[in-house]
């Protein structure tokens, strides 16, 4: 079982000056300031906001991508293996903690993947800066997209401060509502341009369907938020089960993707610009939610070679760091729909198929249940992700050397 062990940080230590980490006693015995712990309500606003994130808003295009019939079910299918990973991840955790003696392991400490969430983050930047563009330049004339990206860092370098999920709480409340109001007022362009279903193709070309797939597990992919949430909760035997906060965030998530992966907007219309506002607001909003996974693992690695009198300094130099890193990545690639489409399958099949399966395997080896059904069902989670991500990686890169040559 030592190939399991290693998949977590052996520290017993948890003390942390900031939001990441329960804290307990430090080396020398004294009491330590606990992280304030979150309810059930804030958790289920930090998942449902987890999820709909700059995901949902590929959508469209991963329905093009696939065709109406094919769109529906495969996503259907997607998001239960996704969702399916999301409670291996919490049962692995479950089960590690018990071994190396903490109160619950984080996404971080279940395996140090999550590094890739810096890529995801600089979709935040993009997606935001993209979006605006057209309304601002209406107003202030023709301006290169680099420029709004860097006006975008300070409100996000100021949202990276924040260093506890629970100060977060009122900020994602707000994201979810008016997150919710530009979906739902999306159904009003729905109706004024109703292709006939003969119109549209039921199942679309074998060569898109890796799109498809970057597309729609850039939208249920957010395996860390949940584990990291569960961290953090009052309750935490309330995150699983048929009826837990998990499931019925999800099932929130699944509904409302589906109006938005139809709608359409008319640049031009009061509603329209309302909508984009209020969608890059959401996505703004919802960084620091995201932020918090690489965060750890870096703090994590350097915080015992750090002088106790300037680890506040350090966090937050970490903090600004990593701001800045998503941002040059930004800037680097500020085509959006060829980002999301390297970000969605080289990163996102990794963190909600390919490492689930993995972690689980090691973690209940060698017990995998009757005719080693545990074993089974990872392995084809496990081949799935692999050919989706190499498929959809190689399609993207396709497309990223067509566009820029």
């Amino acid at each position: 079982m030592s190939s399991t062990l290693d998949l977590v940080s052996s520290e017993k230590d948890e003390h942390h000056s900031g939001e990441s980490f329960e804290n307990g006693s430090d080396t020398q015995g004294k009491k330590v300031k606990k992280a304030p712990l979150i309810n059930n309500p804030v958790t289920f606003m930090h998942l449902l906001k987890g999820n709909l994130g700059t995901g949902i808003l590929a959508m469209p295009e991963a329905f093009k991508n696939a065709g109406y019939a094919l769109g529906g079910g495969g996503t259907a299918f997607i998001a239960v293996v996704c969702i399916y990973g999301m409670h291996l991840l919490l049962e692995c955790s479950a089960k590690l903690r018990d071994k190396v003696g903490k109160s619950y392991l984080s996404y971080a400490e279940t395996a140090k993947e999550s590094m890739v969430y810096t890529e995801i983050d600089s979709v935040y930047f993009v997606f935001v800066s993209v979006n605006m563009k057209p309304i601002l330049d209406n107003w202030i004339g023709e301006t290169d997209v680099s420029i709004y990206t860097t006006l975008l860092l300070l409100p996000i370098l100021g949202l990276a401060s924040i260093r506890n999920l629970k100060i977060l709480g009122p900020f994602i409340t707000f994201a979810n509502a008016i997150n919710l109001f530009a979906i739902a007022s999306t159904f009003y362009f729905l109706f004024l341009d109703i292709k006939p279903v003969s119109d549209i193709k039921p199942i679309a070309p074998l060569s898109t369907l890796p799109l498809f797939f970057w597309n729609c597990t850039l939208h249920i992919r957010r395996n860390s938020s949940g584990t990291a949430n569960g961290k953090r909760m009052k309750t935490r035997k309330s995150m699983g089960g048929y009826f837990g906060v998990l499931n019925i965030a999800m099932v929130t998530v699944s509904y409302g993707s589906v109006s938005e992966s139809v709608a359409k907007a008319n640049d031009g219309n009061i509603l329209a610009i309302a909508i984009s506002v209020s969608l890059s607001t959401s996505v703004t909003l919802s960084y620091p939610l995201q932020f918090f996974v690489p965060f750890e693992v870096i703090y994590k690695g350097l915080e015992s070679k750090m002088r106790p009198d300037r680890k506040l300094l350090w966090e937050y130099v970490i903090r600004f760091s990593l701001v800045l890193l998503t941002y040059g990545f930004a800037v680097l690639i500020p085509d959006l729909g060829i980002f999301m489409a390297l970000v969605g399958a080289m990163s996102s099949s990794f963190l909600a198929l390919i490492a689930p399966a993995i972690i689980h395997t090691l973690t209940v080896y060698p017990d995998f249940g009757p005719f080693k059904i545990k074993l089974i069902v990872n392995m084809c989670i496990l081949c799935f992700g692999v050919v989706g991500s190499i498929t959809g990686t190689f399609v993207s890169i396709l497309d990223a050397i067509e566009t820029f040559s």
